[in-house]
């Protein structure tokens, strides 16, 4: 009896094996590669009004890291900006033709991994960044978990969606059936369990962007409307007119210092 048993149990354990296998497999899941880049793309820069030089004092600077370059992702580039926060420039899609009111769905529960196929980490800060290691899918609804205190939306509309919180995990994906596409939470090990961080999507023409600011540190503070204030404060009208900042703008331009 115990025998069959046991042979029953490596039946069932060889099925679900067979089944993780073969999703992976249907879903094209190949395993994704990805090298580290000393430029930036010249869209990022055009886009945060920068040049690829170093220029002025390092506390009004943004210090770029690298750029991380894959076979099916778009480049994700990453800069320390006034030695307290944590800048990531990712271009999600070239050709994006939807309203972002009707597309995005948001939740505020807790944004638990769901490891069904493999990520690289991103952990040049306390708080880590999971990017899917698959090619990822063609957006068209994109879904949202954000967990945390204080969370909130600064901005919604058919371009812009734009989030603050103090958070616990965030994920964002394009299927909610499926294991999400990029994931962030503090690292292991650190007592205070919030990091500060905005989230930005918006469109320019039919690209669609995803900036993320997160607080370098634990205990460092990240104020709401604070990625706006650096970075786009003086975009092109059709945006400026439907961003209103809280505070008020930062008026001197950033440099870049590589």
């Amino acid at each position: 009896m115990k025998v069959f048993t046991g042979i029953i149990l490596i039946g069932v354990f060889i099925i679900v094996i067979s089944a993780i296998y073969s999703k992976i497999k249907n879903n094209d899941e190949t395993l994704d590669t990805n090298t580290f880049s000393k430029k930036i793309p010249q869209e990022y820069l055009d886009l945060l009004k920068c040049r690829d030089s170093s220029c002025g004092k390092s506390s009004d600077s943004i210090v770029f890291i690298n750029t991380t370059m894959s076979k099916f992702r778009n480049p994700i580039s990453c800069f320390f900006v006034h030695k307290d926060y944590y800048l990531q420039v990712y271009k999600i899609d070239t050709s994006y033709k939807y309203l972002l009111t009707n597309t995005i769905k948001i939740s505020y529960d807790d944004a638990s991994l769901r490891y069904f196929t493999g990520y690289y980490l991103d952990d040049f800060t306390e708080m880590e960044f999971l990017y899917k290691a698959t090619k990822p899918q063609k957006p068209i609804n994109i879904y949202i978990d954000l967990y945390g205190e204080n969370t909130k939306t600064l901005m919604k509309n058919d371009s812009i969606a734009y989030y603050f919180s103090k958070c616990k995990s965030f994920s964002l994906g394009f299927n909610k059936n499926e294991s999400f596409d990029i994931h962030g939470q503090p690292k292991d090990g650190i007592l205070k369990k919030t990091i500060d961080l905005e989230m930005l999507l918006f469109k320019r023409k039919s690209n669609l962007f995803m900036l993320t600011l997160s607080a370098k540190d634990a205990d460092g503070s990240l104020k709401p409307w604070t990625l706006y204030n650096l970075f786009l404060n003086d975009l092109e009208g059709s945006l400026r007119k439907k961003l209103k900042p809280k505070t008020k703008c930062q008026k001197s331009p950033i440099k870049i210092v590589v």
